[in-house]
């Protein structure tokens, strides 16, 4: 089990890069106005700092990959942690890549309470529920988050930026 503080290991060089996914409950009354605000900060954020990613919101919970420098990774994430639009953080997942899975966005959103079928929302709960129970990613969790990235047209994402 990875615990919800960020184990990366600082001292390492800045140059390799990381995937880290999170799950998080947002706290009661968080709109889909601030949603939409919360991604389009994200994208300026990331782009000035050379992050990439995907963010999914689905009945109040979150599930985020972030791809980017270890380093600059590890800080947002120390950001994220503190945030009070949300509670409950898990970091599931955290690996070194050699390559990154969004680097054609700087943040993708997408509000599965309004724009996905319910064949698609229904797997991305699965990843949620087992995460949030086992305190850890399920096996195929980084194959549905790139699914949605290879097949969701871009008329479905309710914010989504190229990098």
């Amino acid at each position: 089990m990875v615990s919800p503080e960020l184990a990366l290991d600082k001292s390492l060089s800045t140059q390799q890069c990381v995937r880290i996914i999170y799950t998080s409950h947002a706290v009661d009354g968080f709109s889909a106005d601030e949603l939409s605000a919360l991604g389009r900060k994200c994208i300026q954020n990331n782009r000035r700092c050379g992050l990439n990613g995907v963010l999914l919101f689905s009945s109040g919970f979150f599930i985020q990959c972030i791809e980017g420098d270890k380093q600059t990774v590890a800080t947002l994430y120390e950001k994220i942690k503190v945030d009070p639009r949300h509670t409950e953080l898990s970091l599931v997942l955290e690996e070194p890549i050699q390559t990154r899975l969004f680097e054609q966005w700087s943040m993708g959103l997408l509000n599965l309470d309004m724009h996905v079928s319910n064949r698609n929302r229904k797997r991305l709960d699965k990843v949620i529920a087992y995460s949030n129970k086992h305190g850890r990613v399920m096996p195929d969790a980084v194959f549905v988050l790139s699914a949605f990235r290879e097949y969701m047209p871009n008329d479905d994402m309710t914010l989504w930026s190229n990098s």
